[in-house]
């Protein structure tokens, strides 16, 4: 009983004192697909498309999901490669590299990170023209290759950007 009184008083006591009341984005949105074995949460609707690429080995698939919400926009990602990419922690390092320079943007930090024992790499990336920052993962999982971006105006990691990257899933 304690909590839902709690659940029910705690806004208008907290208003009463003058203090914000902490509104946390909800990530209701989920975007699945069987065919690139993935599930991320957006904080907003999402738009989708789709392209393939004719290669030597057949055809690469990409898919990129994008959802803005006020200024900051959440961007994902996935290729699904014909063969098996080797060296998958080099190649997503290579990913930050060839982003940023795409962006012109400047790393002010770049480190790997671990999902289910698969190393990707993180970066932190300033867009000067823009005054803005990139919150940017790339992970590399058998055929798959999957990049995660947020785009806001906080130089650290937001609740919202955390939650994001950690609202995905690779299904099997």
């Amino acid at each position: 009983m304690l909590p839902l009184l709690l659940l029910i008083f705690a806004p208008p006591i907290a208003w009463a004192k003058g203090e914000p009341v902490p509104f946390k984005t909800k990530f209701d949105y989920q975007y699945t697909s069987a065919d690139f074995k993935t599930t991320i949460s957006f904080p907003a609707a999402f738009e989708e498309s789709f392209s393939e690429k004719e290669t030597t080995n057949g055809i690469r698939k990409t898919v990129k999901v994008s959802a803005s919400l006020k200024d900051d926009v959440y961007f994902f990602s996935a290729t699904k490669h014909v063969v098996d990419i080797p060296e998958k922690e080099k190649m997503a390092t290579v990913s930050v590299n060839s982003f940023t320079e795409t962006i012109k943007g400047e790393i002010k930090k770049k480190e790997p990170f671990t999902y289910n024992g698969n190393t990707g790499a993180e970066a932190l990336i300033y867009l000067p023209e823009q005054n803005a920052y990139v919150h940017y993962r790339a992970l590399l999982i058998d055929r798959f290759q999957y990049q995660f971006v947020v785009i806001d105006k906080e130089e650290g990691s937001s609740e919202a950007v955390s939650r994001f990257f950690a609202s995905f899933a690779y299904t099997e």
